[in-house]
This record gives C-alpha cells, structure tokens and sequence, in this order.
C-alpha cells in the first residue's frame, strides 16, 4: 500500500488473521519517519502489531527497516532514526525471541541504501527484491514451507 505507515498495519490486522497464515513477514517504518512519527511511536506499533499477530498463533518475522540512499531527500537525518529503530527491533526481536531479518545490513553500506539497488533513493530495483527473496526463501525453508 502506498505511503502506508505502521498504524495502517495495526488497522488491517483482522485481514491477516482471517487468512491464517502460518508465519508473518513484518517490515515497515520508513514512509511513518519521513512523516515525522516519532521512533518511539513507530516501534511501540511495530510491538503492537507484533503482539497481535503472535496472538492468534502467528509466527511473526521481523524485517529490519531498510535504509534510503543518499540519494533520497534527508537521508542522512532519516537513516539515522532508521539505525535508532532497527537496534530497538532487534534487541525487541532477542528478548522475545522473534527471527530477525537484517536486510539493511545486506542492502547497505555506510548506513544507506545501495545505489544499485534502488531505482530513485527509497523503492527498491529488481535486483534489491531478489536479494530480500532470497533471504525470504531461506526463512520460508527452515520453517519447512
């Protein structure tokens, strides 16, 4: 969804329960910083949304926020609150032993988005969704599906 924002997740989490899936992909955050939705706000609906899903017997997975290249207005201010909320969702993801996805740290470098990877600075190319399905496969695999 276009433009969506954390607090659009926490709307819509009856349409992911009513599927039944077994596992849940969450990644988000970035559109909810560039509208000047304080880290804290984002993170504490990123918990919401999580607590929901894990709920309803849902295995949530945590994707890191991925970062915007410079290319992309105030990137170095934006990708800083970025590294704020994604140190946040990792130790949240430790302490409640929740998987992981580092996917800034594999379409990064120097705490912005790879150039090649990204068409304008913030949506990615062909080959940065390749990347993120490949590091969805293998989550997909160890889960048996």
């Amino acid at each position: 969804i276009a433009s969506d924002v954390t607090g659009g997740y926490l709307h819509r989490l009856g349409q992911v329960y009513r599927l039944e899936p077994k596992l849940c992909f969450v990644e988000g955050g970035i559109n909810d910083l560039y509208a000047n939705v304080p880290v804290d706000v984002v993170f504490e609906n990123y918990v919401r949304v999580l607590e929901g899903i894990r709920s309803h017997g849902i295995i949530p997975i945590i994707q890191s926020t991925l970062f915007v290249s410079a290319r992309w207005h105030d990137a170095y201010e934006k990708n800083k609150l970025v590294s704020e909320l994604n140190a946040r969702l990792e130790e949240y993801a430790s302490a409640n032993n929740i998987e992981y996805m580092n996917l800034s740290g594999l379409m990064s470098s120097n705490n912005m988005l790879r150039d090649e990877l990204t068409h304008d600075g913030v949506h990615l190319t062909a080959a940065g969704y390749k990347l993120w399905g490949k590091e969805v496969d293998k989550v997909l695999r160890t889960h048996g599906l």
